[in-house]
């Protein structure tokens, strides 16, 4: 499928464009679900996340939390087996344990940066299709990108609490998409301009708040969006 003479969610570049999925579509097994979220993207922007897409749903398929969704089995059984024996990989699991915050050891820290990057990269590049889909507009294409790993979702009772807390937030947005897999909220962040805050939940117990907010002062063209796991 192809869009004609809009712009690229990302780069900005106009002309015959492409369709990029978000969540990308490798986080969901066959049979895919129909409600798909796809948002405008070149050629060149497209061709360079496979790689990220296929480390990040590795992460996010096999952490404690989520390797027992019947969904996240599916795409083991489907697709990340396949993937590891294909490369000569093992699964990773002590650098996905590390990159979200355990003791685990014997990583380096050239993986855990690498890992986290990479992490960061994707979810930004998600929140990025959500304002798109959600506002009709693109975020600033020069993003300053902030990433934390100290924040949970302990206090409003993980991340089912987390969603009905913005559920109930006037104004909110967001879908469920995929049997459990890839569930986000949105809200506007008053008092900040060009403010949003998001959830974005995977397989229902992975979740990550992100937000954004235009700069003030000497950059404002700038766009904030901090990654809080």
């Amino acid at each position: 499928m192809r869009s004609i003479q809009q712009q690229c969610t990302y780069c900005g570049r106009t002309g015959e464009l492409t369709r990029d999925h978000i969540p990308p579509k490798n986080l969901f097994p066959k049979p895919r679900p129909s409600n798909l979220i796809t948002v405008p993207c070149c050629e060149t922007c497209n061709a360079s996340f496979s790689r990220d897409d296929e480390h990040f749903r590795t992460i996010v398929a096999c952490t404690e939390e989520t390797a027992q969704h019947p969904e996240a089995q599916k795409l083991w059984e489907q697709r990340i087996l396949s993937q590891l024996h294909r490369t000569g990989g093992s699964a990773p699991h002590e650098l996905i344990k590390q990159s979200f915050g355990s003791d685990a050891t014997n990583v380096t820290e050239f993986q855990i940066h690498e890992a986290e990057v990479r992490i960061a990269g994707v979810l930004v590049r998600i929140v990025k299709g959500l304002h798109f889909f959600e506002m009709g507009v693109s975020l600033p294409i020069s993003c300053e990108v902030r990433f934390s790993l100290d924040t949970n979702l302990v206090d409003v009772g993980g991340p089912a609490g987390a969603i009905s807390v913005f559920d109930a937030a006037r104004g909110s947005r967001g879908r469920d998409i995929g049997d459990g897999v890839f569930s986000y909220r949105m809200a506007e962040w008053l008092g900040k301009p060009g403010g949003t805050i998001w959830l974005l939940v995977f397989f229902k117990s992975l979740a990550f708040l992100c937000s954004t907010a235009q700069e003030t002062g000497n950059a404002p063209d700038k766009t904030i969006i901090a990654v809080m796991p």
